[in-house]
């Protein structure tokens, strides 16, 4: 097997697997229990449903099968992000309207583009899938200065109590898309 790897000394390298002695891998099981696992998984975002529509139906049914399905990888959790995350076409969130604190203006239409047809595909595959969600960056307009990739988020009621409701609209949105998002998480990386 080939892979190309960069390093900070050399790019573009092509490198080779080479095996190993299977004594050099060693698992020890103590027979204690921690923590249940509840399952794996990955993100739901625009740049891998454009790629993955950028193949032929049949091929991206094998794709989709060998993520979700249970002869697959049997992914059962995913996540979604609350507007863009880094791999997005290009930053948004769900309501760019300057001051909008009822959040009338507020729409997933996006995410019915590109986001909720993959999640979508993937419930097909596996019905019981759960879903956690968490944003890269509240609305511009709520944050100093109004930019999505940095900056605080203005510490004022009125903007925290818009942004309980940005988040209350988008769970509702998903809900009525079909897809109930167990777990809410208020920033990526905090």
């Amino acid at each position: 097997m080939k892979w190309i790897a960069t390093t900070p000394e050399k790019q573009w390298q092509t490198m080779q697997l080479t095996d190993t002695p299977a004594s050099a891998h060693r698992l020890t099981l103590t027979g204690e229990e921690c923590q249940a696992v509840e399952g794996f998984g990955g993100c739901f975002n625009e740049l891998s449903y454009i790629a993955l529509s950028s193949l032929d139906k049949s091929e991206q049914d094998k794709v989709l099968d060998e993520l979700f399905s249970k002869e697959g990888c049997a992914f059962n959790w995913g996540r979604i992000s609350v507007g863009a995350n880094d791999y997005a076409k290009r930053w948004y969130s769900h309501n760019e309207t300057d001051q909008d604190y009822d959040m009338s203006a507020f729409s997933i239409a996006r995410d019915e583009k590109y986001v909720l047809p993959y999640i979508r595909e993937a419930q097909k595959r596996c019905p019981n899938m759960k879903f956690f969600a968490s944003p890269w960056s509240p609305p511009t307009w709520m944050k100093n200065p109004p930019v999505y990739n940095y900056g605080r988020m203005v510490r004022d009621e009125k903007t925290q109590l818009a942004y309980c409701e940005y988040f209350r609209r988008f769970l509702d949105a998903y809900e009525k898309e079909g897809v109930k998002v167990s777990r809410l998480c208020l920033q990526n990386e905090p």
